[in-house]
């Protein structure tokens, strides 16, 4: 049977509790919006496949975190995109380590991806119309939003068809070690 995943960045229960209370915050303004129910991430690729691509994914990410190292990265920034996505996006910093991160990991990654992301951001929320979109960033301006956490794990979530919400599966915490994946463990260069 084919499922969909979602390979993600995942952030720590208080940064995910937070943007939790920024979705709720803009969902008393604006009334309810895709992705409210969404826990906090970042999101590098989907995928859809059955056993053998699943157990190819897990594989992949086990090597991928052995090599990756954590770093504390800061989220401070409010955005948009022309699809009605408003979102909290990283300082230049944290913006180049996750980069990087993201480039690496879809790099060897041996499932063929439904689509890539190589922008990282956190959603607030999603298919807004441009009013609600005007709506959230007046509501969010001016606040001093820095939400710093050190990025140290990569997440497996399947989708779940009743809940219309994706599921983490397995985590998978970077050990930084330097037998792992060539192209993470030098990230720096990258």
């Amino acid at each position: 049977m084919i499922e969909r995943y979602s390979i993600v960045l995942y952030p720590p229960p208080e940064i995910v509790e937070i943007v939790r209370q920024l979705k709720l915050e803009l969902k008393s303004k604006i009334g309810w919006f895709a992705s409210v129910n969404s826990e906090a991430h970042i999101t590098i690729c989907e995928f859809a496949g059955e056993n053998s691509e699943f157990q190819k994914a897990m594989s992949y990410l086990e090597k991928f975190a052995d090599a990756a190292s954590p770093a504390s990265v800061c989220f401070n920034t409010l955005g948009s995109f022309p699809n009605g996505a408003f979102y909290l996006s990283p300082d230049q910093v944290s913006r180049y380590y996750m980069v990087s991160l993201m480039k690496s990991f879809a790099k060897s990654f041996p499932v063929k991806p439904l689509f890539i992301v190589d922008n990282p951001h956190m959603s607030i929320g999603r298919k807004l119309k441009p009013a609600a979109l005007a709506a959230a960033f007046e509501l969010f301006s001016g606040r001093n939003l820095e939400l710093y956490y050190i990025c140290n794990r990569i997440s497996l979530r399947k989708f779940n068809p009743e809940r219309k919400q994706f599921d983490v599966v397995a985590h998978f915490y970077f050990k930084g070690a330097e037998d792992g994946l060539n192209e993470t463990s030098q990230l720096a260069l990258f």
